[in-house]
């Protein structure tokens, strides 16, 4: 909606019939300036979205998850989106975009530091990744809205699938590194909720990984690992495996990659999956309703189980769907 439509209907509405010529200037010159606010203050969509997508790189989650919301998209009649990658990052402007999707951590940092008006969902970043790039980029990106798909799963999903296949096992071993500190709150809460009992193993390097692991698993029976940068790296991985299988301690992993390299399940959300919520988010938004909705963890998930772990540690597992159908249920009572 242009400025002089919307000037020319506060004028006809609310110019008041007063005698004076004065009082009607003054009075049109507030509302011409409130009507300049309102057309260039508020994101208004008019009709089809049109959406950049921006990936950190070429590889295929990157590319399946972009695929994903341009498809979505076309298919509801809600927009049409473009796929761009970081070298092509400066055809993104607001003159030809409503909405900027980033897609990994290199996209939502590059995506945060560009001077635009538009908003910006983030996507397959965890939550702790995103809430450190919408505080470092608050201050200067004034009212731009940040919102996001986390890429980890809540808390009480990871729990209720602990519940779901070690019925028995109560204590529950978590290593915490920094970027998963602010979950200790959530995890004990969510814990005490299901009868389990949380250990916490803290970490603040590299080298106090593995004693802090030794302390936790000799009073748990189940570890649950947690997408932390410091704790959960392709060094760490093997090591943290091996040691949980010598305390006989199965491992809940946040990955299909962990429970393939030894983990015996994990609750995880695909890039399929993670598109589909993305374009339930972007169709919520037209001039009806210009603003994002909340940042969210994702609705669709899947459950990935390691068939040989389980048989070696004699635990009974269900297939796959089964649980991720049970994990479902479980999340609606």
């Amino acid at each position: 909606m242009s400025f002089c439509v919307i000037a020319k209907r506060f004028r006809n509405h609310w110019q008041p019939r007063v005698a004076g010529r004065q009082c009607a200037r003054v009075t049109w010159a507030c509302i011409g300036w409130l009507a300049f606010a309102l057309a260039f203050s508020t994101p208004v969509f008019s009709g089809t979205l049109r959406v950049a997508v921006v990936i950190s790189s070429d590889s295929a989650p990157y590319r399946e998850l972009a695929e994903g919301i341009a498809s979505g998209l076309h298919q509801s009649g809600a927009g049409q989106a473009r796929t761009i990658g970081l070298d092509g990052i400066g055809r993104v402007e607001d003159s030809n975009t409503d909405v900027v999707v980033a897609v990994g951590a290199k996209a939502a940092q590059a995506v945060a530091a560009m001077d635009l008006r538009a908003p910006a969902v983030h996507t397959l970043i965890p939550k702790t990744t995103f809430d450190w790039i919408a505080k470092q980029h608050k201050a200067k990106s004034g009212n731009r809205q940040f919102s996001a798909v986390y890429l980890d799963q809540p808390i009480a999903r990871q729990l209720d699938l602990i519940r779901l296949i070690l019925p028995r096992k109560q204590r529950v071993g978590v290593l915490v590194g920094p970027d998963s500190q602010e979950l200790v709150d959530s995890l004990r809460t969510e814990a005490s909720v299901r009868g389990l009992e949380i250990k916490i193993g803290q970490v603040d390097s590299e080298s106090g990984i593995y004693s802090a692991l030794e302390n936790i698993l000799s009073e748990s029976d189940v570890l649950l690992s947690l997408p932390d940068a410091l704790v959960a790296t392709p060094q760490t991985l093997q090591s943290i495996l091996f040691t949980a299988y010598r305390f006989q301690a199965p491992v809940i992993g946040f990955s299909p990659a962990y429970v393939k390299a030894g983990a015996l399940a994990a609750v995880h959300s695909t890039p399929a999956q993670l598109a589909r919520q993305v374009v339930d988010m972007l169709r919520r938004v037209g001039p009806q309703a210009p603003y994002l909705p909340a940042p969210q963890y994702p609705e669709h998930f899947s459950v990935t189980a390691n068939s040989h772990v389980a048989h070696s540690l004699e635990i009974p597992l269900d297939k796959e769907e089964t649980l991720a159908a049970k994990l479902q249920a479980t999340r609606q009572k």
